[in-house]
């Protein structure tokens, strides 16, 4: 599929486009401040290792790595059973 992450930052309409890189979007922080955070963790480059350090809070910062975290190790189904 195709994704889009359209956002309104002082005034100024922000899209992030791409099939690959723009599939979570949370509240706040806006999106680039989003992937910032998501550098840290080991996946996507940084220094965190999960899923031993998974954040577990109900903040927009903490959901956005979790569901980026689901989206890249959740198996896809074998059947719509599943």
């Amino acid at each position: 599929g195709d994704s889009a992450v359209i956002e309104h930052i002082d005034g100024e309409m922000q899209i992030y486009h791409s099939r690959t890189d723009a599939l979570v979007m949370t509240n706040d922080p806006p999106f680039d401040q989003q992937k910032e955070i998501l550098a840290q963790y080991e996946p996507w480059g940084g220094d965190i290792e999960l899923p031993d350090n998974l954040p577990g809070t109900v903040s927009s910062p903490d959901r956005f790595v979790r569901l980026e975290y689901y989206l890249m190790y959740t198996p896809e189904p074998g059947n719509y059973a599943e």
